[in-house]
């Protein structure tokens, strides 16, 4: 019997719903047109009917599995939120915080959360792809290095046989990676099938793609895909040249519209992201050169940026779909829900307060996960906004390792609550920072403890300021005054990311992050390794609670002393990557990455969350992205290790981790107070007055500098800090600041003339003191910058310019110290005295400094 006839018995009998059935009939019919002439009326009617209702009964046992998955996952996180949030009452009001607890991480919560769940995987996976990482990551100009044999990789990828070994194996690396990737988002829900021919996802610039018409774009995609490949997914058979034109129209009005077509305002996104990442496959070019070819024409992404899409995307689908169900949108409103209407219906005026306000930040949480807070407005707005705030990373973030000395402090904090061995931090990241012997670094990297400057971001940046520094493909296309003004915004943006991202490297900045990060997560990795013996109940009790603060117990800690150690680095170590339970092994991944966080504090989702209510592009937007800029680092800092201090189970305990935070954060702090004299070109301060005792106020600032406030730390007890700005920059932001500075370069600022009149002072030299990047940014040539180059054209440009010197030197006197590239430096300079004995410093020209 064919379908056309026994869909209405099946409609009559319940088999199937009236929606199914048009589905289903509409399935048929498409079938029977295909068949009918290849073969008789009623074969052709018995195999499309056949194959029509294989189709439905598939996509119905996917459908129900995702309905069963969702279902499971919402009951599981009910109980979750009840027993496994510190705190909550399991017979009371369900808590917002426990609920925002799955998105983002809250010392209070025990189980997982998408925030860290998603670095995990995506860090695991990178494990994987460390030989293509290593051999192909950005320049210090910000161009993929072996731009050829990445392309051979790509070649490999698409079945050629390049000769290339190097290629070869980093190809084959990246299919079982991904391939990796997407099993275990099928396991979370998904359903994409393997294909063994499948090389690269394709990326599309919704521009460059806009830019043409729709027939202009499918006469240009459709001889380069190869045909065979193109398949219908419902049956499985190649597209007929209808359904392809069909087909491509959709999909260039879906990445035309950014995902907006058929999408109804105020609904949701209209499909299960369980659903969703199969479309990325659709399209199958004939060979590595026609991808290449269209992704030089329509593309945004190099090959390389495409594979790092991919991971990334992937690695936050996955995570969502793990924590939150197949499909996270509705869980998101569920959770919203399940709170909101516990709170009005069984809780009080205060709890229903709290609830409003977590479904608040649980919608701005998910924003930044799902990417709905990168929305933009102008994009020609943004770019500039974007250009603004790299400036401050390339002038202003140059000496920020100095500052960043205080990681020592917060490490070994972080060590003592862990359980690890605390006096080694120091020594371990210079073993990480050894160029003589990287066997334990690469070990490091291997395992997933990598940094996000391997895959295009300045981790350094990461830390303190809120944009990622990462440019997008250059638009070429020049529609009149208003596509090059975006063209040139752009090309802002790109420029001054590639200068950011340069000088945070050769700052030190980022392998000083990275070497922290690593030597954490190496002793950890040691540490399982040298007690693995140990049973749970009888582990130190520190180290114990590292796996009871996140849920875990003897199951998961025996599951990982099962592993044999790894000797690759030198030392025995058990990493997670190592784990042959990939769930365990991904739950104690994400509990060290929580930790390395917190030894070197890195901005986190929350503190993004915080301006995700302000679209990107706007001039709001802008603007509280510029005014909040180096600000979420001692944010961050401070929230963090402050919430952990108070989350402790006493009071005692509370007091003991407060005093532990401020002494080793002042510590590491003193050292960065030094670090940054040397940088200024003084001596370091004196730590006894003239009278023997200590100067209360060096541990003032040392206490500032290492707690957290970083940049800010030299302005409380001085009108200025290291980089040249003053209070006003800072608390208005940096960007602010380069504004008013070149306002003030071109029309003057107010100043006194030697009678004491009112001027307006051009002043050059101040402008480049303040503006100039890489030269007079970094640590190692800010000093000689200022001293050979801005003190000399500043007396050029002012003859009372030296008049400033005896003010300079009388201030490092009473600061306990003296210039050791003194002001209006000549000729050679000496060397710095290192013991602080503070000099008492010569007075200029034979006269005393004047005020």
């Amino acid at each position: 019997m064919s379908l056309g006839v026994c869909v209405p018995d099946l409609i009559a009998r319940g088999k199937i719903g009236e929606k199914h059935a048009g589905e289903v009939r509409a399935l048929y019919d498409d079938l029977l047109r295909q068949y009918d002439g290849r073969m008789g009326r009623e074969a052709a009617e018995a195999l499309a009917t056949q194959q029509a209702l294989a189709a439905w009964e598939k996509g119905l046992k996917q459908g129900r599995r995702e309905k069963l998955l969702q279902l499971k996952r919402q009951m599981a996180m009910l109980a979750e939120a009840r027993t496994g949030y510190r705190g909550a009452d399991p017979q009371g009001v369900i808590s917002g915080k426990a609920m925002e607890a799955f998105l983002a991480y809250d010392g209070r919560a025990s189980y997982a959360n998408v925030e860290y769940r998603e670095e995990a995987i995506r860090k695991l996976a990178l494990g994987q792809l460390y030989g293509l990482l290593e051999r192909h990551r950005a320049d210090l100009l910000g161009n993929v290095r072996h731009k050829s044999d990445l392309l051979d990789v790509v070649r490999e990828l698409f079945g050629g046989d390049t000769g290339n070994l190097n290629a070869r194996e980093i190809a084959g690396a990246w299919r079982e990676t991904a391939d990796g990737l997407r099993q275990r988002f099928n396991a979370a829900g998904g359903s994409i099938g393997k294909r063994e021919d499948w090389g690269l996802p394709q990326s599309h610039d919704a521009q460059r793609v806009g830019s043409v018409t729709p027939e202009a774009w499918i006469g240009e995609v459709r001889p380069m895909l190869d045909r065979a490949k193109m398949l219908d997914e419902r049956t499985a058979l190649p597209l007929t040249d209808q359904q392809l034109d069909v087909l491509l129209r959709d999909v260039y009005e879906n990445i035309v519209s950014e995902g907006w077509v058929g999408r109804q305002p105020g609904r949701a996104g209209a499909k299960m992201l369980a659903n969703r990442r199969a479309e990325h496959r659709v399209l199958h070019f004939k060979d590595a050169e026609t991808w290449i070819g269209y992704n030089d024409k329509f593309g945004q992404a190099s090959p390389w940026d495409a594979m790092m899409g991919h991971v990334r995307g992937m690695s936050r689908d996955i995570a969502l779909m793990e924590v939150l169900g197949p499909n996270p949108a509705a869980t998101v409103r569920w959770m919203k829900d399940v709170a909101t209407k516990d709170a009005m219906t069984r809780g009080t005026n205060a709890d229903r307060r709290r609830a409003k306000k977590s479904a608040d930040m649980i919608d701005r949480l998910y924003g930044v996960i799902s990417g709905d807070a990168d929305q933009v407005g102008s994009e020609t707005l943004a770019h500039l906004g974007s250009a603004l705030r790299n400036w401050q990373a390339a002038t202003k973030l140059g000496s920020a390792v100095i500052a960043s000395m205080s990681d020592a402090g917060t490490a070994t904090l972080t060590r003592r609550m862990n359980g690890l061995a605390a006096l080694t931090q120091l020594t371990d990241m210079a073993g990480q920072l050894s160029l003589i012997d990287p066997k334990a670094r690469v070990t490091a990297r291997r395992m997933g403890i990598i940094g996000d400057e391997f895959t295009g971001r300045a981790a350094g940046a990461g830390r303190v300021m809120l944009d990622e520094l990462t440019g997008g493909r250059l638009s070429t296309s020049s529609e009149g005054v208003r596509g090059r003004i975006r063209h040139g915004a752009q090309l802002a943006n790109e420029s001054t990311r590639r200068l950011a991202d340069g000088t945070l490297r050769i700052s030190g900045l980022n392998a000083w992050t990275q070497a922290g990060r690593e030597a954490m997560g190496k002793e950890f990795a040691a540490t399982f390794a040298e007690r693995a013996d140990t049973a749970f109940n009888d582990l130190p009790e520190a180290f114990r609670g590292f796996f009871e603060r996140y849920g875990m117990g003897s199951r998961e800690w025996d599951t990982l002393r099962a592993t044999a150690p790894n000797k690759a680095g030198g030392y025995d170590a058990i990493w997670p990557a190592m784990v042959a339970d990939k769930g365990v092994g991904t739950r104690v991944m994400e509990a060290m990455l929580t930790e390395i966080d917190f030894a070197v504090p890195t901005g986190g989702l929350r503190q993004r969350a915080i301006v995700g209510g302000y679209k990107r592009g706007t001039i709001m937007g802008e603007l509280v992205r510029t005014g909040f800029q180096f600000k979420m680092f001692p944010v961050t800092v401070m929230v963090m290790h402050g919430m952990r201090m108070l989350d402790q189970p006493s009071g005692w305990r509370m007091a003991k981790y407060g005093v532990g935070f401020l002494a080793a954060t002042t510590l590491m702090g003193a050292l960065a107070v030094q670090g940054a004299e040397l940088v200024k070109g003084r001596d370091p301060i004196a730590l006894l007055d003239d009278e023997g005792g200590l100067r209360t106020d060096f541990w003032w600032k040392a206490m500032l500098k290492g707690g957290g406030l970083g940049v800010f730390g030299d302005v409380v007890n001085a009108s200025t800090n290291q980089y040249g700005q003053d209070v006003g920059d800072l608390t208005a932001g940096p960007g602010f600041g380069t504004i008013q500075n070149v306002a003030d370069l071109a029309w003057g600022r107010k100043a006194k003339d030697a009678e004491g009149n009112d001027v307006r002072v051009h002043d050059v030299a101040r402008f480049l003191k303040r503006e100039t990047p890489v030269i007079g940014s970094l640590w190692y040539t800010r000093a000689a910058w200022e001293r050979i180059a801005l003190d000399q054209l500043g007396e050029l440009q002012h003859e009372s310019y030296a008049d400033s010197y005896g003010r300079l030197e009388k201030r490092a006197r009473e600061d306990g110290t003296a210039y050791w590239m003194p002001p209006g430096v000549r000729g050679p300079v000496r060397a710095p005295d290192l013991l602080g004995a503070s000099p008492d410093g010569e007075p200029i020209d034979g006269e005393e400094p004047q005020m």
